[in-house]
């Protein structure tokens, strides 16, 4: 393999087995934290914008849920972006212990202060994510499975000192308060030549058992007020739950994962800084989901707000993706064709054909599936790096 091939190689594996492991959770079938019943998720692909909250408006009622099984209304408020997963799901993919050890090493540790094996013990996960474009990103887990709450202590301890500053002391410790009733476990990373200054280590908590929260210590004492009832979370945030609605629901099968993002100001410009304005600069919202029926689909839409707007973000999507596919890197690799199915349309959507909108949608079938996890498996062994 000459220099060239091994560049391609570092560049573009990496990042196709981090499109592996959503392809993956797409494959694991529905998760349960936004399901509002099997009629909203078989009508809601491919009617246009408003489809999935026009579909699940059609539903009947449902009881209200305890807090504890609405692990959105969990995550604090003041979120940019929500993800919903079912990692229940995941379990039935035969690669799905493949894709998970290509997620970033800081990941993997941090989904293991829930548990050893997450794979195995996670059944849902609601990630919150606020600070986006700024140096100030946030990241707030609620998982529900079969946990520990010892576990959680002592995983905490070993998660942040590996995750920590370089600099920072590894006599860190791990204090232990209470919060209305609930044990919260926070460790405080120590500088050695300024003890007992704070890094900013992470906190975790068992909210309810088979429940726990994961985030900066500010974030898992507000997710044990949403679950007394002190506020609705994310769950309360209408802009960014309306646009979680408007994910595609399958119409075969149904969503594994969904997501929704209001970009705020500071990411809006590093996109414009970065030449990738089409990517989010001018949406107002974006909506997407990965469902699998017969192949991998992954769907969804942004809002603008004119039409013109909406016209010239999917030429320039259009554009880039015919531009990916020219790249040396991906002929090398043969996955040139696999990026050709990305459609980009621009609609004018809404219940009233109103609104602005650019739909999305990229199809994967089974076979292509296979052959990408196992040019990506190649990819490693030229690396020397077996399964983490």
């Amino acid at each position: 393999m000459n220099r060239f091939e091994r560049g391609a190689v570092r560049r573009w594996g990496p990042r196709l087995a981090g499109l592996l492991l959503l392809v993956g959770l797409a494959l694991g079938g529905c998760g349960p934290l936004m399901n509002r019943g099997a009629c909203g998720a078989s009508r809601a692909m491919n009617r246009g914008a408003g489809g999935a909250s026009r579909a699940m408006e059609e539903c009947p009622d449902e009881a209200p849920r305890p807090a504890a099984e609405r692990l959105l209304s969990l995550l604090p408020a003041g979120q940019e972006a929500v993800f919903d997963v079912d990692v229940g799901g995941l379990r039935q993919l035969p690669q799905a212990r493949e894709l998970l050890a290509d997620l970033p090493e800081s990941t993997l540790r941090l989904l293991t202060v829930f548990t050893e094996a997450p794979l195995r013990d996670l059944d849902a996960l609601a990630v919150g994510v606020s600070g986006l474009g700024t140096p100030g990103v946030n990241v707030t887990f609620i998982a529900r499975g079969r946990l520990g709450e010892d576990h959680l202590k002592e995983a905490l301890a070993q998660a942040e000192a590996s995750a920590a500053d370089p600099h920072a002391d590894p006599l860190g410790e791990v204090r232990e308060s209470e919060y209305h009733g609930a044990r919260v476990f926070e460790r405080i990373a120590r500088v050695a030549e300024k003890p007992g200054v704070s890094l900013g280590g992470r906190a975790a908590a068992m909210l309810v058992p088979g429940v726990a929260a994961l985030g900066s210590r500010e974030a898992v004492r507000q997710a044990i007020d949403n679950l007394h009832g002190d506020s609705l979370g994310a769950e309360g945030q209408a802009d960014l739950m309306a646009a979680l609605s408007r994910a595609p629901r399958a119409k075969e099968g149904r969503p594994a994962v969904l997501m929704a993002l209001i970009p705020p100001t500071p990411l809006r410009d590093r996109l414009r800084e970065a030449d990738l304005a089409e990517l989010g600069s001018d949406a107002r919202y974006l909506a997407a989901s990965l469902a699998v029926g017969d192949g991998v689909d992954l769907g969804g839409q942004a809002g603008y707000a004119e039409f013109g707007i909406a016209q010239s973000v999917a030429r320039h999507l259009k554009e880039r993706v015919e531009a990916l596919g020219r790249r040396p890197a991906l002929s090398l690799l043969g996955l040139s064709a696999m990026v050709e199915p990305f459609i980009f349309v621009a609609a004018r959507g809404g219940p009233n054909k109103d609104q602005p909108e650019v739909h999305f949608a990229y199809r994967l079938a089974d076979e292509n599936l296979v052959k990408l996890i196992q040019r990506i498996g190649k990819l490693r062994g030229v690396h020397g790096a077996g399964p983490r």
